[in-house]
Protein backbone atom coordinates (compact mmCIF):
# COMPACT_ATOMS: atom_id res chain seq x y z
CA UNK A 1 0.00 0.00 0.00
CA UNK A 2 1.18 3.54 -0.92
CA UNK A 3 2.14 6.66 1.14
CA UNK A 4 -0.68 8.33 -0.66
CA UNK A 5 -2.99 5.59 0.00
CA UNK A 6 -2.21 5.32 3.29
CA UNK A 7 -3.24 8.74 4.31
CA UNK A 8 -6.19 8.80 2.23
CA UNK A 9 -7.49 6.59 4.75
CA UNK A 10 -6.45 8.45 7.61
CA UNK A 11 -7.81 11.17 6.07
CA UNK A 12 -11.12 9.52 6.19
CA UNK A 13 -10.53 8.55 9.44
CA UNK A 14 -9.99 11.79 11.06
CA UNK A 15 -13.23 13.05 9.24
CA UNK A 16 -15.21 10.78 10.99
CA UNK A 17 -13.75 11.26 14.35
CA UNK A 18 -13.83 15.19 13.29
CA UNK A 19 -17.69 14.72 12.57
CA UNK A 20 -17.90 12.99 16.19
CA UNK A 21 -16.54 15.12 18.33
CA UNK A 22 -17.98 18.35 16.64
CA UNK A 23 -21.44 16.96 17.45
CA UNK A 24 -20.44 17.35 21.48
CA UNK A 25 -19.61 21.26 21.18
CA UNK A 26 -20.69 24.12 19.64
CA UNK A 27 -20.13 27.84 18.51
CA UNK A 28 -15.99 28.79 18.44
CA UNK A 29 -15.25 25.74 20.83
CA UNK A 30 -16.41 23.46 17.60
CA UNK A 31 -14.56 26.00 15.24
CA UNK A 32 -11.37 25.56 16.86
CA UNK A 33 -11.65 21.91 17.63
CA UNK A 34 -12.43 21.48 13.87
CA UNK A 35 -9.26 23.18 13.21
CA UNK A 36 -7.42 21.15 15.31
CA UNK A 37 -8.38 18.08 13.65
CA UNK A 38 -8.52 18.94 10.38
CA UNK A 39 -7.05 17.44 7.89
CA UNK A 40 -6.88 17.73 3.95
CA UNK A 41 -9.54 15.41 2.23
CA UNK A 42 -7.16 14.76 -0.53
CA UNK A 43 -3.81 12.82 -0.63
CA UNK A 44 -0.76 14.40 0.81
CA UNK A 45 2.72 13.15 0.54
CA UNK A 46 3.00 13.40 4.38
CA UNK A 47 7.09 14.52 4.66
CA UNK A 48 6.05 17.98 1.82
CA UNK A 49 3.26 18.49 4.55
CA UNK A 50 5.53 18.45 7.67
CA UNK A 51 8.00 20.75 5.31
CA UNK A 52 5.72 22.86 5.01
CA UNK A 53 4.55 23.80 8.36
CA UNK A 54 8.18 23.49 10.16
CA UNK A 55 9.99 26.11 11.25
CA UNK A 56 13.15 27.42 9.34
CA UNK A 57 15.85 25.26 10.00
CA UNK A 58 17.93 28.55 10.31
CA UNK A 59 15.69 29.79 12.94
CA UNK A 60 17.67 30.82 16.61
CA UNK A 61 17.46 28.75 19.58
CA UNK A 62 16.46 32.19 21.17
CA UNK A 63 13.43 34.21 20.74
CA UNK A 64 13.20 37.11 17.82
CA UNK A 65 13.17 39.80 21.32
CA UNK A 66 16.85 40.20 22.73
CA UNK A 67 15.10 40.16 26.46
CA UNK A 68 16.58 37.25 28.30
CA UNK A 69 15.64 36.94 32.13
CA UNK A 70 17.25 34.08 33.71
CA UNK A 71 15.41 32.39 36.77
CA UNK A 72 17.59 32.52 39.58
CA UNK A 73 19.76 35.79 38.83
CA UNK A 74 16.90 38.12 37.66
CA UNK A 75 14.23 36.56 39.49
CA UNK A 76 15.27 35.11 42.21
CA UNK A 77 14.76 31.34 41.77
CA UNK A 78 15.37 28.11 43.88
CA UNK A 79 18.01 25.58 41.80
CA UNK A 80 18.30 23.07 45.18
CA UNK A 81 14.45 21.21 44.42
CA UNK A 82 13.20 21.82 47.61
CA UNK A 83 11.46 25.63 47.85
CA UNK A 84 9.17 26.58 45.13
CA UNK A 85 9.99 28.59 41.63
CA UNK A 86 6.11 29.81 41.56
CA UNK A 87 6.78 33.54 42.68
CA UNK A 88 9.93 33.31 40.50
CA UNK A 89 8.36 31.85 37.19
CA UNK A 90 5.51 34.96 37.65
CA UNK A 91 7.78 37.62 37.48
CA UNK A 92 9.94 36.39 34.71
CA UNK A 93 6.88 36.26 32.49
CA UNK A 94 5.90 39.47 33.94
CA UNK A 95 9.08 40.58 33.25
CA UNK A 96 8.67 39.86 29.87
CA UNK A 97 5.68 40.70 29.62
CA UNK A 98 6.63 44.50 30.41
CA UNK A 99 9.48 44.48 27.45
CA UNK A 100 6.93 43.58 24.65
CA UNK A 101 6.20 40.25 22.21
CA UNK A 102 9.03 38.15 22.90
CA UNK A 103 11.57 37.28 25.00
CA UNK A 104 13.57 34.29 26.61
CA UNK A 105 13.01 32.56 30.02
CA UNK A 106 16.29 30.69 30.79
CA UNK A 107 16.35 28.13 32.72
CA UNK A 108 19.61 27.41 33.85
CA UNK A 109 21.56 24.17 35.84
CA UNK A 110 19.61 22.86 38.97
CA UNK A 111 16.66 21.22 40.07
CA UNK A 112 13.52 23.87 40.19
CA UNK A 113 10.10 22.62 41.81
CA UNK A 114 7.57 24.26 40.66
CA UNK A 115 3.26 24.66 40.74
CA UNK A 116 1.70 24.27 37.48
CA UNK A 117 1.39 27.63 35.29
CA UNK A 118 0.20 29.00 32.40
CA UNK A 119 2.02 30.70 29.08
CA UNK A 120 -0.95 33.09 27.85
CA UNK A 121 -0.81 35.76 24.63
CA UNK A 122 0.90 37.96 27.04
CA UNK A 123 3.91 36.08 26.33
CA UNK A 124 3.42 36.05 22.25
CA UNK A 125 6.49 34.85 20.85
CA UNK A 126 8.45 33.69 24.30
CA UNK A 127 10.82 30.82 24.62
CA UNK A 128 11.16 29.00 27.18
CA UNK A 129 15.07 27.76 26.98
CA UNK A 130 16.21 24.57 30.15
CA UNK A 131 19.65 24.17 30.50
CA UNK A 132 20.17 20.97 29.79
CA UNK A 133 21.31 20.20 33.41
CA UNK A 134 17.98 22.22 33.95
CA UNK A 135 14.86 20.05 35.55
CA UNK A 136 11.59 21.62 36.02
CA UNK A 137 9.68 19.46 38.62
CA UNK A 138 5.60 19.42 39.25
CA UNK A 139 4.76 19.82 43.20
CA UNK A 140 3.29 16.49 44.54
CA UNK A 141 0.91 18.81 46.20
CA UNK A 142 -2.25 18.34 44.33
CA UNK A 143 -3.91 20.57 46.54
CA UNK A 144 -1.50 23.28 44.37
CA UNK A 145 -2.75 21.82 40.44
CA UNK A 146 -5.99 24.35 40.14
CA UNK A 147 -9.19 22.44 39.24
CA UNK A 148 -10.40 23.43 35.83
CA UNK A 149 -13.07 23.11 33.56
CA UNK A 150 -13.14 19.82 31.21
CA UNK A 151 -12.85 19.77 27.48
CA UNK A 152 -15.57 21.17 25.78
CA UNK A 153 -15.60 18.01 23.05
CA UNK A 154 -15.87 16.08 26.97
CA UNK A 155 -17.90 18.35 29.17
CA UNK A 156 -16.41 16.20 32.18
CA UNK A 157 -13.13 14.27 33.00
CA UNK A 158 -12.46 11.34 30.62
CA UNK A 159 -12.13 8.46 33.72
CA UNK A 160 -14.86 10.18 35.98
CA UNK A 161 -18.16 11.79 35.93
CA UNK A 162 -17.23 15.14 36.88
CA UNK A 163 -17.37 18.28 35.13
CA UNK A 164 -13.80 19.17 36.05
CA UNK A 165 -10.35 18.35 35.74
CA UNK A 166 -6.86 19.22 36.91
CA UNK A 167 -5.05 21.55 34.74
CA UNK A 168 -1.47 20.43 32.88
CA UNK A 169 1.78 21.19 34.46
CA UNK A 170 2.58 23.84 31.47
CA UNK A 171 -0.59 25.02 29.51
CA UNK A 172 -0.30 27.23 26.74
CA UNK A 173 -3.03 29.11 26.61
CA UNK A 174 -4.17 31.12 23.62
CA UNK A 175 -0.42 31.92 22.75
CA UNK A 176 1.30 32.36 19.63
CA UNK A 177 4.63 31.53 18.68
CA UNK A 178 5.80 29.51 22.16
CA UNK A 179 8.72 27.50 21.77
CA UNK A 180 9.85 25.01 24.76
CA UNK A 181 13.48 24.08 24.21
CA UNK A 182 17.32 23.10 25.48
CA UNK A 183 20.53 24.94 24.42
CA UNK A 184 22.16 21.48 23.35
CA UNK A 185 25.43 22.21 21.60
CA UNK A 186 25.75 19.02 19.52
CA UNK A 187 23.55 15.92 18.15
CA UNK A 188 22.61 13.50 20.73
CA UNK A 189 22.98 15.66 23.43
CA UNK A 190 20.14 15.47 26.11
CA UNK A 191 18.04 18.29 27.00
CA UNK A 192 17.06 20.00 29.58
CA UNK A 193 13.95 18.14 31.65
CA UNK A 194 10.31 18.40 32.58
CA UNK A 195 9.75 15.99 35.03
CA UNK A 196 5.61 15.77 36.09
CA UNK A 197 6.49 13.62 39.16
CA UNK A 198 3.55 11.45 38.14
CA UNK A 199 3.96 8.37 40.09
CA UNK A 200 1.93 10.51 43.09
CA UNK A 201 -0.68 10.44 40.75
CA UNK A 202 -0.75 6.95 39.49
CA UNK A 203 -0.15 5.87 43.64
CA UNK A 204 -3.64 8.24 44.00
CA UNK A 205 -5.15 6.36 40.59
CA UNK A 206 -4.45 3.02 41.84
CA UNK A 207 -5.80 3.28 45.76
CA UNK A 208 -8.92 4.91 44.28
CA UNK A 209 -8.89 8.35 45.45
CA UNK A 210 -8.16 10.68 42.33
CA UNK A 211 -11.98 12.22 42.01
CA UNK A 212 -11.45 13.49 38.26
CA UNK A 213 -8.36 13.15 35.40
CA UNK A 214 -5.34 14.26 36.98
CA UNK A 215 -3.19 16.72 34.37
CA UNK A 216 -0.34 16.07 31.65
CA UNK A 217 2.83 17.89 31.35
CA UNK A 218 2.33 20.13 28.30
CA UNK A 219 -1.15 21.19 27.38
CA UNK A 220 -1.65 23.43 24.17
CA UNK A 221 -5.45 25.20 24.32
CA UNK A 222 -6.01 27.42 21.33
CA UNK A 223 -2.63 28.42 20.73
CA UNK A 224 -1.20 28.75 17.26
CA UNK A 225 2.25 27.94 16.24
CA UNK A 226 4.04 26.13 18.85
CA UNK A 227 7.30 24.26 18.76
CA UNK A 228 8.48 21.68 21.37
CA UNK A 229 12.03 20.27 20.99
CA UNK A 230 16.06 19.39 22.33
CA UNK A 231 13.66 18.14 25.83
CA UNK A 232 12.52 15.31 27.99
CA UNK A 233 9.38 15.21 29.24
CA UNK A 234 9.14 11.99 32.08
CA UNK A 235 6.81 10.89 34.54
CA UNK A 236 3.65 12.69 33.30
CA UNK A 237 0.57 12.39 36.14
CA UNK A 238 -1.60 11.58 32.33
CA UNK A 239 -1.20 13.00 28.80
CA UNK A 240 2.83 13.78 28.48
CA UNK A 241 1.84 16.75 25.77
CA UNK A 242 -1.27 17.13 24.90
CA UNK A 243 -2.34 19.72 21.90
CA UNK A 244 -5.96 20.46 21.86
CA UNK A 245 -7.62 23.00 19.33
CA UNK A 246 -4.47 24.45 18.42
CA UNK A 247 -2.68 25.14 14.92
CA UNK A 248 0.58 24.11 14.22
CA UNK A 249 2.00 22.12 16.82
CA UNK A 250 5.70 20.98 15.75
CA UNK A 251 7.09 18.29 17.65
CA UNK A 252 10.69 17.15 17.35
CA UNK A 253 14.16 15.46 18.84
CA UNK A 254 11.83 15.49 22.60
CA UNK A 255 12.25 12.25 24.36
CA UNK A 256 9.03 10.89 26.03
CA UNK A 257 8.84 8.42 28.72
CA UNK A 258 7.05 7.29 31.97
Amino acid sequence: MTANKIVTILSFIVAIYAQKELSKVSGSASANLARAISIESHSINVADAIRRRAPSASRSILSSSSTIVNLVTDCNGDSSGNGYNDLAIASCLSKLESQGTGGTLYIPAGKFLASPFNITSANNQMTLLLDPDATLIATTDVSKWPIIQPLPSLNSSREYLVPSRYSAFITILGANGIRITSNVTSAGQQGGTLNGNGPTWWSLRESKKLERDPGGIIETYEAENIEIDSISVIFSPYWHVHPYASLFIYIHDTSVSR
